[in-house]
């Protein structure tokens, strides 16, 4: 995975709409093309970006339907920007511990 993270991070992250595409790769079926949405969300989250509540919702429930350690990482990065985040997360999902 070394290739997609510099492609996630060096490049994918830098796109213009790179928030709304890494969602929708987060939801397709092939392996690495979620794993580069994962990633890329990752790297805007530590950037400072925030999603709307539209985009927080499909996140959520695509990093919630992923077994993995890079949605696991999205989903840290995400709370770490705001500590109400992860209280919102349990109250939509309260089946899912983190």
């Amino acid at each position: 995975h070394e290739n997609a993270d510099h492609l996630a991070h060096q490049i994918l992250s830098k796109l213009p709409d790179a928030t709304e595409k890494a969602i929708e790769w987060t939801l397709e079926e092939s392996e690495i093309t979620r794993y580069c949405g994962f990633q890329t969300l990752s790297h805007l989250f530590r950037q400072g970006k925030t999603l709307t509540a539209e985009q927080e919702e499909t996140f959520f429930a695509s990093a919630t339907n992923e077994a993995s350690t890079t949605a696991v990482r999205a989903l840290t990065c995400y709370f770490d920007q705001d500590d109400n985040r992860l209280r919102r997360y349990k109250d939509r999902f309260p089946g899912q511990e983190q």
